[in-house]
């Protein structure tokens, strides 16, 4: 594809993703401005500086919008504790030494590539736009001196499609935050004509560039370089009808996820979307209370006068309205309304929308850290039960290609050492093992301590119905879910060695009582023999 099709291209795509996303921007809008306002520049532009929650009277939504994405924070990606491990299909050989010490040193790579990154404030990012927008976006990219950096892109920039499997596979993005001057020191002089005028006369003027990336059809799958990786990235700028720089990607760069998601559509929706009209209705309660609370506090006054002074009646609070009165009475009157029913009705919208950001159940796991799997689940009760499709959507959208991405990113730049021989051919799989992760699995708890109450009942019966469960498994599966560090669990060669042992050290003993009970047979026949002798 010639350079001036290729931009035309990218031109008409980028036409009819904005065409598709148009009907979400005033929702997100409407997001934005109640529960993330310093993100409100979605449908309105505001310059730096400027104040963005004008209109914001009630601040619920904003509060449990942070409790949400502290607690997944806290509750799936802490700092401070293990929230995964690696691991193999092939248990044996996942315990085998050599490929254990391997797994396990690839996870002390990664935990320090992500501490000395900044993976853990972009993620937190990420949970604020999930709570308040339902669509994340993380761009992952290598880093010269850290390993990897990344990207939480602000849903007013992002314009997505997704392939057959409901994948996202495809995303431009359309920034305007860059001045010609800083263009220039990106892409140097392959920003074409238009932009190096700019620079050269309007250095500070912000110019809009479209990023492109998207599965490449064309290629040479032969050769390995930028412009043959299976995903094309091209920096286009439009108005100047000029391809600024063009590359690829070996995997899909950006993890967009959704919290929840209808069939029919692309981008996600949020627990701010399903809040809205209690968010809305809230903040008018809070403003109308407010101006109840004025008007009971300095309430306006009525004077009697002649005639009504500019024939309009002032009710602010502490106004003061002339009116013909033949009493010549001062009359206060009572405009405030029923403040308590009002403030009951307030609070009532605020419990519904804390309910919706799951704000307790989140203040149970931040207030206690150092919760276990079980006891996040005796904490959250049914409420995980709703929480489940979230997490799994997380977990498969952003954090499974995540971690793709990061080995791809970290074996290139040679900081993954080599694997034993023995993974060769062997798929890698990342196991959640965070408080919220595991206790998504603890019903598998309770149904195998059940299965167990059951099975020592008809035991009693017929022992040998035991036969049909595999205990170890069971044990250690209890043990993975319950959150127990698994530096505590013997590997299945030391289990089996210590069984050996045992067994070794049992028929050893065995063979010495028979061997003493033989002794002993020997001795009462000789001195039986002899007493016979002797008679």
């Amino acid at each position: 594809m010639k350079e001036m099709e290729k931009i035309e291209w990218i031109r008409n795509r980028f036409k009819s993703l904005e065409t598709l996303r148009t009907p979400w921007e005033s929702l997100w809008q409407d997001c934005a401005d109640y529960v993330l306002p310093r993100k409100n520049d979605i449908q309105s532009k505001h310059s730096p500086g400027r104040k963005r929650n004008t209109q914001v009277y009630d601040s619920t939504a904003i509060y449990s919008n942070r409790i949400l994405a502290a607690g997944l924070h806290g509750g799936l990606t802490s700092p401070s504790r293990p929230w995964f491990k690696l691991g193999l299909e092939d248990y044996e050989l996942e315990e085998w030494d050599p490929v254990k010490e391997w797994l396990e040193q690839v996870e002390r790579i990664f935990f320090q590539v992500f501490y000395r990154s900044n993976f853990y404030t972009e993620i937190h990012e990420a949970y604020l736009d999930m709570g308040a927008f339902g669509t994340p976006c993380i761009y992952v990219a290598q880093d010269p001196d850290k390993g990897l950096r990344f990207s939480a892109r602000h849903i007013a920039e992002v314009y997505i499609a997704q392939n057959h499997l409901g994948r996202v596979d495809t995303m431009f993005r359309r920034f305007g935050n860059f001045t010609a001057r800083q263009a220039m020191q990106k892409w140097g002089n392959a920003v074409g004509k238009r932009i190096r005028e700019l620079a050269e006369k309007k250095p500070d003027e912000k110019v809009e560039i479209i990023h492109a990336v998207y599965p490449r059809e064309e290629r040479d799958t032969t050769k390995a370089d930028a412009r043959n990786m299976p995903f094309a990235s091209v920096y286009v700028d439009i108005d100047g009808k000029h391809i600024i720089a063009e590359g690829g990607y070996k995997s899909f760069p950006f993890m967009v996820a959704r919290w929840s998601k209808n069939a029919n559509e692309v981008y996600g929706r949020s627990p701010a979307m399903d809040a809205l009209p209690e968010i809305l209705s809230a903040n008018e309660a809070r403003k109308t209370l407010l101006k109840a609370g004025h008007k009971a506090v300095d309430p306006p006054i009525f004077l009697p006068d002649d005639g009504l002074l500019g024939g309009k009646v002032n009710l602010t609070p502490g106004a003061t309205n002339y009116y013909r009165a033949g009493s010549g009475d001062i009359v206060i009157p009572n405009l405030a309304g029923n403040v308590p029913i009002g403030a009951d009705m307030l609070q009532d919208m605020r419990e519904r929308i804390k309910e919706m950001f799951f704000v307790n159940l989140f203040l149970a796991i931040i207030n206690r850290r150092n919760m276990t799997a079980t006891e996040v689940e005796e904490v959250a009760g049914e409420k995980m039960l709703l929480l489940g499709p979230t997490l799994g959507r997380l977990l498969s959208e952003i954090f499974d290609p995540l971690f793709d991405r990061a080995f791809e990113i970290l074996w290139d730049a040679g900081h993954i050492p080599p694997p034993p021989e023995e993974l060769a051919g062997k798929s890698i799989h990342v196991e959640y093992i965070s408080p919220l992760a595991l206790a998504q699995k603890a019903a598998q708890v309770n149904s195998i301590v059940q299965t167990y109450q059951v099975g020592a009942v008809m035991a009693q019966m017929d022992p040998e119905v035991l036969d049909n469960l595999d205990h170890d498994q069971n044990l250690r599966t209890v043990a993975e879910l319950s959150g127990m560090d698994q530096q505590g669990l013997r590997s299945l060669r030391e289990v089996q060695a210590l069984r050996q042992a045992r067994a070794q050290a049992q028929q050893q003993e065995l063979e010495k009582q028979d061997l003493e009970r033989m002794t002993a047979i020997a001795a009462t026949a000789a001195r039986a023999e002899k007493e016979a002798g002797v008679q």
